[in-house]
């Protein structure tokens, strides 16, 4: 394979993580012998004639071999014939020969790319029509219906929210190259949405039953991606829980557990020392994704992340309850085994993203210093409205990591906000000077540190009214 440009650059850090798209073509020749179908790779193109949209195959000339699995089994779906779906380990089933041996045969394969550089069908689908394989509605997820299952509403790559209903054969898989997850479904029907296994932020790709159908019904669901972000809580020694929040409180989901994943799964490598390999899981601060914590020698990531993930702590005056505030977390799930269910599969965390969590209406409690023997560190604190404990927060100052920071003026109805770059020795005497009275209102985002601080991202302080 030529990895040669132009290519978006997204670094993956692992190949054997690279998923593959799905392929389309023209099935030419079937071979019983080697269990090997040879298609035609074709692209679509949309047609308008007729009044209505549909998409026609365009052969690109380029041939291309794809194996049967023969160990795990390929799944078969033929769009025309639903008595020939089900599980191949060869094409010893005539009929299914037969079907992909028609005349205009058209298939769309999810496939693994191996180390010797053949391709292994994961999945299959196939028809005469190449609308039915190739019109597949493919975005994120805006609302999964959790109490009845029966539907779920995905923005479509078109910009338009399409419905799709789902039945009791509905099947979801992951998109992973691991066989295991790719070859068989990980769940089936409306139990997967009531379960909370699918919430809103997924990416899919959707097969349905029949394109044409007025309220289209999925055959399968695609999870290409499995995004998790909200306010940690409950971490402990084998999982932690989320909880987010979102304009439409259905989508809503609390108090939802991540299992981290094995600490014997390959994880990557140490972005600072690429030689040095990851294993199990890891986490780091927003921006700063070459500081990776994981687990080696005396360091243990989970222990010391759960001392991060503590809320910020301002306190309370009165009868009220403290004021706290939880980290909010980022991170990419995974369907796989985890060291507290080794023999089941299911949502688990490769890593963990500490993503800047704003706090507001806070006021300086103590000015700006530099702090004791760490170069270009400084902290001063802060209080919250109605708190009783001043929280920490450490500015960067150093080139290329310093804090963001913006001083807010006001005169009249007319607010100007300037950048402050605290790299510079006028910028840092303005912050200092900015933050030097107490009461002074300040915003601050940040993310927390195990000892009750917070790393400031950014800050933004209040110049009095004029």
């Amino acid at each position: 394979m030529n990895f040669n440009g132009p290519v978006k650059h997204k670094p993956v850090n692992d190949l054997t993580r690279l998923v593959l798209r799905h392929m389309y073509g023209s099935v030419t020749s079937v071979s019983t012998t080697t269990n090997t179908m040879v298609i035609e790779r074709d692209t679509g193109t949309l047609s308008t004639s007729g009044g209505g949209n549909t998409f026609s195959a365009v052969d690109t000339g380029k041939a291309l071999t794809i194996n049967v699995d023969t160990t795990n089994g390929t799944l078969f779906y033929d769009l025309d014939n639903k008595t020939n779906n089900g599980t191949i380990k060869d094409f010893s089933n005539a009929a299914v020969v037969a079907a992909l041996q028609k005349t205009g045969e058209y298939v769309r394969v999810a496939a693994r790319y191996q180390q010797d550089g053949t391709f292994v069908a994961t999945r299959i689908f196939a028809s005469t029509n190449f609308n039915k394989i190739f019109i597949s509605p493919e975005g994120y997820v805006i609302h999964a219906d959790q109490t009845t299952g029966a539907t779920m509403v995905l923005d479509n790559a078109d910009g338009k929210p399409i419905t799709v209903a789902i039945d009791p054969t509905t099947q979801f898989f992951f998109r992973t190259p691991n066989t295991s997850s790719d070859a068989a479904p990980i769940g089936t029907g409306p139990s997967f949405l009531t379960s909370g296994s699918l919430v809103r932020g997924f990416k899919v790709k959707i097969t349905p039953v029949d394109v044409t159908a007025s309220t289209m019904h999925a055959a399968t669901v695609d999870i290409e991606t499995a995004p998790y972000q909200g306010k940690v809580t409950n971490a402990n020694s084998t999982n932690f829980s989320l909880t987010s929040t979102f304009p439409t409180p259905t989508d809503n989901y609390k108090g939802v557990a991540l299992s981290y994943i094995s600490a014997t799964t390959p994880n990557g490598v140490d972005p600072l020392n690429p030689k040095t390999t990851i294993a199990g899981f890891k986490y780091w601060n927003y921006a700063y994704p070459t500081i990776v914590t994981y687990t080696s020698g005396s360091t243990n990531a989970i222990t010391n992340f759960i001392g991060t993930t503590g809320a910020i702590n301002f306190g309370s005056t009165g009868t009220n309850p403290p004021i706290t505030y939880n980290p909010i977390l980022l991170t990419y799930a995974t369907w796989a085994a985890s060291t507290s269910n080794p023999g089941t599969g299911g949502w688990t965390v490769p890593y963990a993203i500490f993503m800047p969590q704003t706090i507001p209406n806070t006021t300086v409690a103590t000015p700006l210093v530099a702090a004791s023997g760490t170069n270009n560190s400084y902290t001063f604190a802060t209080n919250a409205k109605g708190g009783s404990n001043a929280v920490t927060v450490n500015v960067n100052a150093t080139a290329g990591s310093a804090a963001l920071v913006y001083q807010v003026d006001r005169t009249g109805d007319v607010v100007t906000v300037s950048p402050i770059d605290i790299t510079t020795t006028a910028g840092l005497t303005a912050l200092t000077n900015g933050v030097s009275k107490a009461g002074t209102a300040v915003q601050v985002s940040g993310v927390p540190k195990s000892d009750g601080t917070y790393n400031a991202y950014l800050i933004k302080y209040y110049t009095a009214a004029k």
